[in-house]
């Protein structure tokens, strides 16, 4: 199995910038990772936030293929715990998914467009993080999710 992520506008803070490499490089043993960054849209003054998601959404779009599976990570998604996590992969592996896609919206979140077509919509937390903290926290559980299913000491 194949995980895509995509995600709204680049990692801005070296850190965190620094952080998603690390985690990138420790899945590359255990999955197949790509990442791709779609442009966040600027809203101008007066301009509502519904038209900065819905042009992302057209970008983001562009970048799943038709018919694909797709996850919404949004905060108003279904909780669940690493565990239950890691389930869900090992579900989605039985049932030989050859590429999951994953979305992170940018500051206006994700548009209804995109909501509406997602296969499963999770959330990383309650609380809402900048989609560059998001990127970090997404890495971090999927790398947590794959040490679990392979048994590797890190989850404790």
């Amino acid at each position: 199995m194949k995980l895509k992520l995509v995600s709204v506008g680049k990692v801005k803070d070296p850190s965190l910038l620094e952080l998603c490499q690390f985690y990138q490089g420790r899945l590359k043993p255990f999955v197949h990772l790509q990442v791709e960054e779609v442009h966040d849209c600027p809203v101008r003054k007066g301009m509502p936030h519904k038209i900065a998601a819905d042009r992302e959404a057209e970008e983001i779009l562009q970048k799943i293929p038709d018919g694909n599976f797709y996850v919404a990570l949004d905060e108003r998604g279904k909780q669940k715990t690493t565990e239950e996590w890691a389930e869900l992969f090992k579900k989605w592996q039985n049932e030989s998914k050859k590429e999951i896609t994953f979305v992170i919206g940018g500051a206006y979140g994700l548009s209804e467009s995109i909501l509406r077509g997602a296969r499963e919509k999770l959330a990383l937390s309650k609380l809402t993080f900048t989609h560059d903290m998001a990127r970090v926290i997404f890495l971090e559980q999927v790398y947590r999710v794959y040490t679990l299913i392979r048994g590797v000491p890190y989850h404790h």
